[in-house]
């Protein structure tokens, strides 16, 4: 499960009465590229709230990307975890920031995986 997939949440989201696991949650190498120029496009979508689009823009913070991933596949899908590979102890770090300290909140995360569900 990762963003190029995300739309599978809602099969998540009706079975969170499961343990779910999400495996390989960047996509590999061509999903990271893919969903950091979704991001980057996200922050000029106008019809997104402002305050989301600011924290869209701030794609130079290396924390954004695992925010945004863990969020909008932990948030709210019935995912208990994810199970990313982690090459180095500064990858292992920042996954476990990313976790437990998003930017984003529920809603937000809520209104970018919808958007990513939907093709966009």
């Amino acid at each position: 499960l990762n963003p190029t997939n995300i739309a599978f949440t809602e099969v998540t989201r009706a079975n969170a009465d499961m343990l779910l696991v999400a495996n390989h949650p960047f996509g590999g190498a061509a999903g990271v590229a893919a969903m950091k120029e979704r991001v980057a496009a996200l922050a000029k979508e106008e019809a997104l709230p402002e305050e989301l689009r600011r924290k869209l823009a701030e794609g130079n913070d290396p924390q954004l990307f695992p925010e945004l991933v863990f969020g909008v596949i932990l948030s709210g899908t019935g995912v208990a975890s994810v199970l990313p590979a982690m090459i180095t102890p500064r990858n292992l770090r920042s996954n476990v920031e990313a976790v437990e300290s998003c930017r984003f909140t529920d809603d937000e995360l809520a209104r970018v995986r919808a958007v990513l569900s939907a093709g966009w």
